[in-house]
């Protein structure tokens, strides 16, 4: 038989990686396209991308720039913004309790805030939402409007459960303060490298508004917010980029960032853009360069290609889109890569999937405009006019598209696991327990089970995917061989040995590349046996071990003599024990057969030949006599074939010596069972009784002498061989 056992091997191979297969950077992973996947913007204008290209849409939005916008995970819209003071449902209705929202847009003049409004989701708590507005516009400021003091930057908290699902602005969390002095309009939220956001703000002065003190006069420092789990870090980041700027004469527009995080830029009013290098892990700015595009004139939208390696820019007052080689990082080299796109009244740029949309601010002709391969230089770039179709009745766009959803950079870790199944034809495949680590708040295998481990019972491929937060995600790819074990030593074996060199059985198992231990510890695919016992193996390969015993078993050859009674017929068959296959069988009687019948008396022999090896044995068939007398003849007629009996007719218990006891004499040599004597007097009383063939009657009865006269006997035996039934009756005499 087979005894499987089990042992793991583990083989592992890490891959560590920020997003999922075929996504390179933050804005490709899927949440990122599902949250951003429905656009409202402009006046009453939207965008649904979730057939795969726009979609125009209605929305409620009254608001020239600044706008947000986010989706659920499914691309179903939740929510949005543009400055009214107001957050939509995704019925186009007023959020519950969000009326009374800081504006950043003013109505009475039109200015606003070019990137007013930032949508970050509350990390680990999926159906809650920050949404921050930036109110530093003088359009705001302004003696027209209805509130004339800090903060320029604040947030409130979307809670989507409530309202029955259409959402509404968590109590007691909305227009909190975050920070009181000035700002300039550019805000956008980064994903940071530790399950965290950034939101870089940038200081500034507008018309009166207050500047930080904590911020050293005639410098410019960006501020980077940290959004962790635990919250809203009120103490920014910052970071001075670029010592020669301060808040006279870098007055911006708009922020972007990188795909890959490591670049961003800021739109400047008459000194063209400011490159710089950002941190995902601090949040710092640094190493800005300062990029002459479009002075005297300011440039409003700055957008990276999807490679990183392109910035593009649009220009105020010259409607021009310019591209730039930013791959260098070297000012002169960038800017003699400049080509110029397009012209027109060009405002927002806005980078999605892999395209470039380019919206169009023209009052008489709107429309977005598209750049459908960003990542190559010059017109392989590709622009295409009116991509987009035409927006709704009632509705256009004006300068700005919606700003970008992010969330945290979701940190990958995956474990390839090379592992068997132990298998054997007799015993099937060996179940195996297969574990993710212990300690985890979510599991969930490809089976569907959600504890840490699961039970594999054929070879395959299986996953476990588990997680703390939803930052850090890790997949164990277990994948599954079978190891085939199947041999046998064979069923137990009867054998011959002698002394002889070539006397031996040979045990062999041949698996390829397995290990092998015998019961005296040799490590052999092979195994010599020369004498009889009990002999296993066990077969170690890919982490199992399979065993098998095999008994071997000695021919016992031992042929009895017999006798026959003399003159009965002979009649008898010896049967040889089994014998390994291919031995040669020689009786004396030229039978090869494993069993001979003879009809005589005489010497016989056999000789089992299992080369080298001979083992002979020899039987001798005689007959006796069994002699007796024959009860048809009478007690006193012999017969050569009857067990002879004389019984006495008198018998003196004198105590002479002679004559003493009486009892009946039967032949010597003859078999006698089941014997049995009685003797009784004349009124029928039994005197005597024995079983002893070797017993007599000494004339006694109660312990005294009994009485001269004549008594009864009856014998009873069983004799010869074959078992014949004796009885014998008459009388006796007792006498003194």
């Amino acid at each position: 038989m087979n005894t499987m056992h089990k042992k793991i091997l583990f083989l592992t191979v890490l891959a560590l990686y920020y997003l999922p297969a075929g996504a390179q950077y933050y804005n490709q992973q899927s949440d990122f396209l599902k949250a951003n996947s429905v656009w409202a913007f402009g006046i009453g204008a939207g965008l649904d991308f979730n057939s795969g290209s726009p979609v125009p849409i209605q929305t409620s939005l009254r608001g020239y720039e600044g706008c947000a916008s986010v989706a659920d995970t499914a691309g179903q819209l939740l929510f949005y913004l543009g400055g009214e003071g107001v957050i939509w449902n995704r019925n186009h209705t007023g959020m519950l309790n969000s009326v009374g929202l800081y504006p950043y847009h003013s109505v009475r003049n039109g200015a606003s805030s070019a990137q007013g409004a930032v949508i970050v989701p509350v990390i680990d708590t999926p159906w809650k939402y920050y949404v921050f507005i930036n109110t530093q516009e003088e359009g705001y400021h302004d003696a027209g409007a209805s509130r004339s003091s800090p903060p320029y930057l604040s947030y409130s908290v979307v809670d989507m459960t409530l309202d029955n699902g259409l959402g509404g602005v968590e109590p007691g969390r909305k227009n909190i303060p975050l920070y009181n002095y000035g700002l300039l309009e550019a805000m956008i939220a980064i994903p940071g490298d530790n399950c965290d956001i950034w939101l870089m703000t940038v200081s500034g002065k507008w018309q009166g508004i207050p500047a930080d003190p904590k911020i050293p006069a005639d410098t410019q420092f960006f501020m980077t917010w940290h959004i962790t789990p635990n919250g809203i870090d009120p103490n920014p980041v910052l970071s001075n980029p670029h010592p020669a700027l301060n808040e006279h004469d870098i007055q911006g527009n708009m922020l972007a960032v990188a795909p890959n995080r490591q670049s961003m830029a800021l739109s400047l009013r008459g000194k063209g853009a400011l490159l710089c290098k950002f941190n995902p892990a601090t949040g710092r700015v640094a190493d800005g360069l300062i990029l002459p595009v479009g002075v005297p004139l300011f440039n409003y939208a700055p957008c990276f290609s999807p490679d990183n390696t392109k910035l593009y820019i649009t220009s105020e007052g010259q409607h021009i889109i310019r591209q730039y080689d930013v791959s260098t990082y070297n000012t002169a080299a960038i800017m003699s890569s400049e080509y110029l796109v397009a012209t027109g009244s060009y405002w927002a740029l806005k980078l999605y999937r892999d395209t470039i949309f380019a919206l169009l601010y023209d009052l008489t002709a709107p429309g977005i405009h598209t750049i459908n391969n960003p990542n190559a230089s010059g017109a392989a770039c590709n622009f295409y006019r009116k991509a987009v179709p035409a927006f709704l009745p009632n509705t256009s766009a004006v300068l700005g598209l919606p700003n970008e959803v992010v969330f945290p950079a979701v940190r990958y870790e995956s474990f390839t696991v090379h592992d068997t199944i132990c298998y054997s034809e007799e015993r099937g495949y060996a179940s195996k327990m297969l574990s993710a680590p212990s300690g985890f708040a979510f599991y969930e295998w490809d089976n569907g089970a959600t504890g840490s481990s699961r039970e594999a019972t054929a070879p395959g491929t299986y996953w476990v995917r588990y997680r703390n937060n939803s930052c850090f995600n890790y997949t164990d790819t277990f994948l599954i061989e079978a190891t085939d074990l199947t041999f046998s030593l064979g069923e137990d074996k009867t054998m011959l040995f002698c002394d002889q060199p070539q006397s031996y059985l040979q045990l062999e198992v041949n698996i390829p590349h397995a290990g092998y231990r015998w019961q005296d510890g040799s490590s052999g695919s092979r195994y010599r046996v020369t004498q009889l016992g009990t002999y296993w193996v066990e077969v170690s390969k890919g982490g199992c071990t399979v065993s098998d015993t095999i008994q071997i078993h000695g021919v016992a050859l031992d042929l009895p003599d017999t006798t026959v009674c003399e003159g009965d017929p002979v009649d008898i068959t010896f049967s040889l024990p089994p014998v390994p296959t291919g031995t040669i069988i020689q009786w004396s009687t030229g039978s090869a057969a494993p069993a001979v019948h003879v009809t005589d008396t005489g010497l016989y022999w056999v000789s089992l030949i299992y080369p080298p090896c001979i083992l002979s044995d020899t039987m001798h068939i005689g007959t006796k006599i069994c002699g007796g007398a024959d009860t048809s003849s009478g007690p006193d007629m012999p017969s050569a074939r009857e067990c002879f009996v004389r019984v006495p007719d008198a018998f003196t218990p004198n105590g002479d010596g002679v004559n003493d006891y009486f009892r009946p004499v039967i032949e010597a040599g003859c078999p006698v069972s089941a014997y049995a004597i009685s003797i009784y007097n004349r009124f029928g009383e039994r005197v005597f009784h024995s079983a002893d063939p070797g017993k007599g009657w000494d004339g006694r009865y109660k312990g005294t002498p009994a009485d001269l006269g004549t008594y009864f006997y009856e014998l009873h035996f069983t004799g010869r061989i074959r078992g014949k039934q004796y009885y014998y009756k008459g009388d006796l005499v007792l006498l003194r």
